[in-house]
């Protein structure tokens, strides 16, 4: 700070030693005071020089040179206080300054920080919402697809019900018609005049009560040669070898089943036939 004191104010060293040559006054000494810069100046005239080297000068020239012999020379000239007002003023100034600018700095940061977070959400958000419902979409199909699934699981079950309610069926079937093989057999192996091969089981769709040649049936009496032979209630030549449904009667032959609408035995309508190989 001294140097530069120096190198701004040269006039005034040049003056100082302008004073000393021309015999006028002189500055004593300066004062700094913890890095306030302040100035005392104790300018003495040539004739109290004069008294110091006679011995005649006040008590206040006695006192000045005093201090100025136990006081250290300084290293260098002391700025003056109002340039050291002006260079605070200028460097609380600087520093306002400063403190703007950062503050502005941090603002324009703090705008573009949020702008740049503001433009990520939105385009993570747009993703997600693509995503959304891709995967929505995804979801209704799964599910659409499920309730496919259990339509056919329940028309499966219902389906397997009725088959197995058929296999029931078919099975009843299967052991009556057996059962009229097996007296099929035994009457054609048996006595000709016990039993007619065309009737061997009672019809399902007439009353036992019922007396023969009643209510559509035909009498067996009638024609006792065909029911002993067990012929065809048709025609009365062939062999019986189809049975009706549902009545369960082997009365009819192969030729006359295409022709006959009901039993001829019971007159029951015919919901079926079968063929039956009798060794």
């Amino acid at each position: 700070m001294a140097v530069e004191a120096r190198q701004q104010f040269p006039s005034l060293a040049c003056n100082n030693n302008n004073d000393h040559d021309k015999g006028g006054s002189s500055a004593v000494g300066w004062v700094d005071n913890r890095g306030e810069l302040g100035v005392d100046l104790f300018r003495r005239p040539v004739q109290q020089q004069r008294q110091v080297a006679t011995g005649t000068e006040c008590p206040s020239a006695l006192a000045m040179a005093a201090y100025s012999r136990h006081t250290p020379p300084q290293s260098g000239v002391v700025l003056p206080a109002e340039f050291s007002c002006s260079m605070a003023s200028q460097i609380d100034k600087e520093k306002r300054e400063i403190d703007q600018f950062l503050c502005l700095q941090s603002e324009r940061l703090r705008a573009t920080l949020q702008r740049q977070m503001l433009s990520l959400m939105r385009t993570m958000e747009a993703k997600a919402s693509a995503l959304l419902r891709h995967k929505e979409e995804e979801l209704a199909q799964a599910r659409r697809t499920a309730a496919e699934l259990e339509e056919r699981l329940r028309r499966s079950e219902a389906d397997g019900q009725a088959w197995q309610r058929m296999a029931r069926e078919s099975e009843a079937t299967a052991i009556a018609l057996s059962s009229t093989l097996e007296q099929v057999r035994d009457g054609a192996g048996g006595l000709p005049s016990a039993v007619n091969r065309a009737e061997p089981a009672a019809s399902c769709c007439s009353s036992s009560s019922t007396p023969p040649g009643v209510g559509g049936e035909p009498d067996s009496r009638g024609r006792p040669d065909e029911a002993a032979a067990g012929r065809c209630r048709g025609c009365g030549v062939q062999d019986a070898c189809v049975l009706f449904f549902p009545c369960m009667h082997l009365c009819a032959c192969e030729l006359c089943d295409a022709l006959l609408a009901a039993c001829p035995v019971c007159s029951c309508l015919k919901q079926g036939s079968m063929e039956v190989f009798i060794p």
